[in-house]
């Protein structure tokens, strides 16, 4: 049974700590995450599907750009539903985890009711944390768009002479922007688990996360890695099996739609898995900083308050 921890732990400390809360929640979690994987797979396939087929690369540029203009309303309605699907399924998963972590025995109708009442929340967090994302990756690239501008026309050496200071602005803009997302990260725990509004969840993920910016990224690095190295050992078991049973593709087009499905479904099945992973991950990095901030006795009067 998973013990909760009472003192703040080491980075080691954090990743066990989140591998055990993870085994302890998965059987809880398996349904909403398969269901999640299902949908989402789904969607992938059916905008696979919509890919333009053609024998010839200036037929298959032509027919991708005519399908694209063609079916790119529908494709922003199914990417909109995708991505709110995903939010409550999320959600779903780090109410569930939550509860697993005080020892309370969540129902699964409970935990679909409680994420889909805190979905405009949800969304409105996000929108926030979008915007600000688009604000600053807009403000570093813009210098780059700029100068590529204004050196259009120029040779080669004289485009990369323009550009490539910029490139370098670029990248060194880019660090605080990654910085401001990085403290917003733990929106998403205080806001499904305990009613907070979508500021103030932000607001608890930038407090937290505030002076254990470096240890917080660290311990998100190494299980994004370990997570990065399952799929691709998985993908590339998935492509091989896929080429001993289909056979070597006929075509290039072929062999792409072949790939672009493996992938498609490989990644759903993945999905089962790294998803709470990830929600586990994030719970426990929330309840780590709520004690290395002194904030157990905080947490005590947010978890009292009543759900809505």
């Amino acid at each position: 049974m998973y013990q909760k921890p009472t003192v703040p732990q080491s980075i080691g400390g954090v990743l066990d700590d989140t591998l055990q809360l993870f085994k302890a929640s998965l059987s809880k979690c398996v349904l909403p995450a398969l269901l999640i994987s299902v949908i989402t797979t789904s969607l992938s396939l059916f905008q696979l599907s919509r890919q333009p087929v053609a024998t010839t690369p200036a037929a298959t540029f032509q027919a991708f750009v005519a399908r694209y203009q063609s079916a790119s309303p529908s494709s922003f309605l199914l990417v909109l539903l995708s991505w709110l699907l995903e939010l409550v399924f999320y959600g779903i998963l780090i109410v569930i985890i939550a509860d697993v972590s005080r020892g309370a025995s969540p129902a699964l109708g409970t935990s679909i009711a409680t994420a889909l009442k805190r979905l405009p929340a949800m969304v409105g967090a996000s929108i926030v944390i979008f915007i600000v994302s688009i604000i600053g990756f807009g403000i570093a690239v813009v210098p780059v768009i700029v100068a590529a501008v204004r050196s259009r026309g120029g040779t080669p050496t004289e485009v990369l002479t323009a550009v490539g200071p910029m490139i370098l602005l670029c990248l060194v803009l880019i660090f605080p922007v990654i910085y401001v997302l990085s403290r917003m990260q733990l929106f998403l725990v205080p806001l499904a688990s305990e009613a907070q509004g979508p500021l103030r969840s932000i607001g608890i993920s930038w407090r937290l996360v505030g002076g254990n910016w470096w240890r917080t990224a660290t311990v998100v690095f190494i299980l994004g890695i370990i997570v990065y190295i399952l799929i691709i050992v998985v993908s590339g078991l998935a492509g091989g099996i896929a080429l001993m049973v289909a056979g070597v593709p006929a075509s290039a087009t072929r062999a792409a739609g072949t790939v672009g499905l493996v992938e498609a479904l490989m990644s759903g099945l993945i999905q089962v898995i790294t998803a709470p992973l990830m929600a586990a991950l994030y719970v426990t990095l929330y309840q780590d900083l709520l004690l290395r901030k002194g904030g157990s006795d905080l947490e005590a009067r947010l978890g009292a308050l009543p759900k809505g």
